[in-house]
């Protein structure tokens, strides 16, 4: 999906609001006919699996809706590097979606995981929230070249534990947040 940049002019379309190669992934999802939700979720989900990965770096910020503003600290030391970045909070499709729908969660999934797909890195906002979460856990695998332990991967700990859960010894743990900081900067 689309790295959402929130410091363009507010006065913009939204189109205009996404960055290079993005544009076309909007502009297929706002060529939707919504009037439709069912067909035009059914439409969108079509074309989900027919994207390419993700070309250029781009960070997956993965976190729980508790921890939004952790993960907007994220977005700020993306955009002090020129870092393209995908926030799920700062993506204007996830609410353009009809609730209507009866495809609404699945389309919500399709959503991420274009995102996921259109990201080459991952940074997991681990806190005591995200230990409940099961979309982290997805989220943190998902964005990798399929090896063992993977440079693409890290997970911010804002936890008192010692003992994280296994997946996150794939990728990177930093701890604390200057070391998470330093990882997004070396992208």
């Amino acid at each position: 999906m689309a790295s959402f940049d929130y410091r363009e002019n507010e006065a913009c379309g939204i189109a205009e609001r996404f960055r290079g190669e993005d544009v076309a992934h909007y502009e297929l999802w706002s060529s939707l006919h919504w009037a439709e939700p069912d067909r035009a979720a059914s439409d969108f989900l079509g074309q989900v699996l027919t994207q390419r990965a993700a070309t250029k770096r781009r960070l997956f910020i993965s976190h729980t809706r508790t921890d939004t503003n952790l993960a907007l600290d994220v977005v700020s030391w993306c955009n002090s590097v020129g870092l393209d970045y995908w926030l799920d909070v700062l993506d204007p499709s996830l609410n353009a979606v009809p609730k209507s729908s009866s495809y609404y969660a699945l389309t919500i999934a399709a959503i991420i995981e274009m995102a996921l797909l259109n990201c080459t890195h991952v940074l997991v906002v681990y806190t005591d929230d995200a230990a409940t979460s099961r979309w982290v856990p997805y989220e943190y695998g998902r964005v990798k070249i399929p090896t063992v332990r993977s440079l693409q991967a890290a997970a911010w700990n804002e936890t008192a534990l010692t003992t994280l859960p296994e997946y996150l010894l794939l990728g990177t743990v930093c701890r604390p947040r200057a070391s998470a900081e330093k990882w997004v900067k070396s992208i």
